[in-house]
This record gives C-alpha cells, structure tokens and sequence, in this order.
C-alpha cells in the first residue's frame, strides 16, 4: 500500500483589497507605499507630499481638483488606479505630463570680438570670436518653476557654408536652472578669439551663406523624482530671401518636447 506523506504549510493570506492594495487589519486602511487610504471615508489620511520641497506637490493649476492633497485621482476612482500613493497618476497621468518647458530668443544673434563665451548659469568659458545669440529655456512642474535643478545638455549639430556641410565642435555638459526655472544658452558660430584672425573670421561669416542647427536635448529630475528629457531645434542664419549671406542673423527655436526618460535612453 503506497503510502503519502502529508506536509503541513503555514498558509498566511494578506488581505488584498482596494486596487489590490494590502489592508491593514487593525485599522482597516489600504497601504499605498506612501501613505494609508481609508476606503471608509474615500481619501487618504495624509497629504500628499514629494521629494523635493514642493508648495502643492504635483498640483495643476488648471485643474482644482489637484489642490486637494488628500483626494483620490482627482475624486475620480474610476479614472484609473493610484499605483505608489503619489499625485493620484493614472494612465491620464504618466511621468513628466505636468513638465513644461518653454524656449524663447531673448537675445538676436549679433557679432562678437573676444567676448568671454560663459553660460550664464556656470559662470566659466573661454574667449571667441563670432556670432552668437541666446535662447533661454524655462522649465516648470504644475505651473511652478523648476528652481536649482541640475541639468545635462546634450546637442546633435550641423552646419553649412555655402551649401557645403561643415563639421561643428559640440557644446554639451551641465548647468543648474536658477529661481525662476530659467537656463540661457548661447547659439552661436565662432572660434577662439586671435587678434590676427579676428578680423578675417567676421568678414567671412558676414557674406558666406551659413545656416547652423542645433538639435538639443535637456535631461533633468522633475521635483516628483521622474526623469524627464526637453528636445527642441534651433536654427542660426544668414540667409535672406535672395539665397546669399549677409551679417544679419535670424536666431529661431522649436518648442521643447517633454517626455519621460526610459531606461535606455
């Protein structure tokens, strides 16, 4: 006669319920990771918060259903499900959507001679010679400003001289935006400043028919913790109607393009 061995398991279920989060036995809240939510009243038990010091952490201003801190997707359960207790996201929601950044030309290109080529956030740079104008980009989250935040740069740059492609040095590193969310970065086609070149240098790219275009992508932490990237295009040229170069420059820029920043990237 065969006979069977019996094992004995020590089965403990955890009791699973709103959106399948755990609930607490004693108290009959849900555990969300960052906070308890009782299911009796229909709202957290804690504001919410988040990791960088934050007014109205993930609030959008055009939504006052974001200023409730203790609400449940915007007092939509049914819009999707909360996954970690943070900011209510639901697919509506995904990392980086209350990111805006706006890139506007707040200086027009114009001709330089051994000027000190600084970023004005870093406050180091060498002496060029040149053309150059400015750009600045003004990063916000919920309508706030994204205040003293580091920021890598990275650029995919072309350039043509009388219809020939060039190759271009590429400007890339890091800067931190200031109060107000802002970062200046200065567009330019130069050289090292050379007091027996200088001269020669302006007068070719004041008649040479040029167009520079840069391609830049801004990488950055939103005060939620996501990883966001900024890509927008700005285009320098010299080229009027008539199809020949001149000293006046026309500095343009795309709106940046937010997303969030996979792990691949």
């Amino acid at each position: 006669m065969m006979q069977y061995a019996v094992c004995a398991f020590d089965v403990r279920f955890v009791p699973s319920n709103f959106t399948g989060k755990e609930r607490d036995t004693e108290s009959g809240n849900d555990y969300f990771f960052a906070r308890y939510y009782s299911s009796a009243m229909g709202r957290f038990l804690s504001p919410d918060w988040a990791a960088k010091a934050w007014p109205v952490p993930y609030a959008k201003l055009d939504d006052p259903q974001t200023l409730n801190l203790y609400g449940y997707l915007r007092n939509n359960p049914l819009g999707g499900v909360d996954a970690d207790g943070h900011c209510g996201k639901g697919p509506n929601d995904p990392p980086c959507s209350d990111v805006k950044v706006e890139a506007k030309v707040v200086e027009q290109p114009k001709m330089v001679v051994n000027e000190k080529q600084a970023d004005s956030n870093s406050g180091t740079g060498t002496q060029k010679t040149g053309v150059r104008g400015v750009v600045q980009d003004t990063i916000t989250a919920g309508g706030k400003p994204v205040a003293d935040t580091k920021v890598s740069e990275s650029n995919a740059v072309t350039l043509t001289v009388n219809g020939s492609a060039r190759q271009a040095p590429v400007d890339q590193g890091t800067a931190s935006t200031n109060n107000a969310g802002q970062l200046n970065d200065r567009i330019g086609v130069q050289a090292p400043a050379d007091p027996t070149q200088d001269k020669s240098f302006i007068s070719a790219i004041s008649s040479a028919p040029i167009t520079y275009t840069s391609t830049q992508t801004l990488t950055f932490t939103a005060p939620d913790g996501a990883a966001c990237s900024a890509t927008s295009t700005r285009t320098l040229t010299n080229i009027g109607p008539d199809g020949q170069g001149s000293a006046n420059y026309t500095l343009t820029t795309t709106q940046p393009v937010v997303k969030p920043v996979t792990p691949n990237e």
